[in-house]
């Protein structure tokens, strides 16, 4: 943690100290390549590392996804969930879903609207605005074939099912 994101003094103990402790509740040892890379591709500070550390443990703990798991998920998926607007949370929420289908159908939406041109974060929770209109409406066949153009005919399905089960809220995750 002192190399990888800077910390020293208190913060570098707290966290080290909270790594310790999830290691000896998980019985696997916290991995901590991903975990600072985790916390670095969402620029968290040393003074938020073990409220972060907490934070994924309760996710891991209520999905029963392996913490060093999501953690690779979350590391994995930063860069292109930053671009849509998307904090270390709200991706830890969603990789207890499906994390392969769910954020790999994300990281195309990214590419999808990015090709676009434009303001990424607005078209992406424009598009999602208007998939949520139609689920809301109960046409989910509108909202499959709206979802297909920017996630992908395969993901499209499991991001809508996200929507309706509310498992996915854009006004949950900030948008």
């Amino acid at each position: 943690f002192s190399q990888r994101m800077g910390l020293a003094d208190q913060a570098l103990t707290d966290v080290s100290d909270r790594a310790a402790a999830l290691g000896e509740l998980t019985g696997q040892a916290v991995d901590v390549d991903r975990l600072t890379g985790a916390f670095n591709a969402f620029s968290v500070s040393g003074e938020d590392a073990a409220g972060e550390m907490d934070y994924l443990f309760g996710v891991s703990q209520q999905t029963g996804m392996g913490f060093n798991d999501l953690v690779s998920v979350v590391q994995s998926s930063g860069p292109a969930m930053q671009e849509l607007g998307f904090s270390l949370d709200d991706v830890a929420d969603m990789a207890g879903l499906n994390s392969s289908s769910v954020l790999g159908s994300m990281k195309k939406a990214l590419s999808s609207v990015a090709e676009s041109g434009g303001d990424v974060q607005k078209t992406f929770s424009d598009s999602v605005s208007a998939i949520e209109g139609y689920v809301s409406a109960g046409d989910d066949a509108a909202a499959i074939s709206a979802a297909s153009d920017i996630f992908g005919t395969r993901n499209a399905t499991q991001f809508v099912a996200a929507l309706k089960s509310g498992a996915i809220s854009m006004d949950d995750l900030g948008q």
